[in-house]
């Protein structure tokens, strides 16, 4: 999985140049997450590398608060 911490303005600037589904979290909520996200890391990446689609993959970022 991606993840980024951004502020909301270069969130909003990175939403408008990407085409990947975006997850937006807190950084609260990232931080508890990465245990998760780390166990499906495997599962995540042979999809993403697998495909070239965009609408398959998608991008999960933390904005600052």
């Amino acid at each position: 999985m991606i993840k980024f911490l951004l502020s909301k303005d270069e969130f909003d600037a990175l939403a408008k140049q990407i085409c990947l589904p975006i997850v937006k979290t807190t950084y609260e909520d990232t931080r508890a997450s990465v245990e998760a996200w780390r166990n499906n890391a495997a599962i995540f990446n042979d999809r993403f590398m697998n495909r070239d689609k965009c609408r398959d993959s998608f991008l999960c970022v933390a904005v600052k608060r």
